[in-house]
């Protein structure tokens, strides 16, 4: 796959706003040729995905999904993933706030 510069630049340094306080994150190990992942829990519990805690991948060169550009994965949401550009950090923060809110 090729890139253009730009979504280099994007995939090594998207930007990212400030982490809201009442969430915890926990790093976790990227799998299948993510670049980064990690967990955001509401309790700072992580026994189980969609119960205590959301996982959300950074997948910089597009190697999992085909969307043709750098993005974010966010799940469960809904009950589905769901899928930001790199730059679109906004939308994924306020899907974050979101899918915490659906967690039992």
């Amino acid at each position: 796959m090729n890139l253009t510069n730009e979504q280099l630049q994007a995939a090594v340094i998207p930007p990212f706003p400030p982490i809201p306080s009442h969430w915890h994150l926990r790093l976790g190990a990227s799998t299948n040729g993510a670049t980064a992942r990690f967990f955001v829990s509401r309790s700072g519990t992580f026994d189980r995905l969609g119960q205590d805690y959301l996982s959300i991948y950074f997948d910089a060169y597009n190697s999992l999904v085909c969307v043709g550009h750098p993005y974010w994965e966010l799940y469960p949401i809904d009950g589905e993933t769901e899928r930001f550009g790199a730059d679109d950090t906004a939308a994924l923060f306020l899907a974050i706030d979101k899918a915490l809110e659906q967690l039992p």
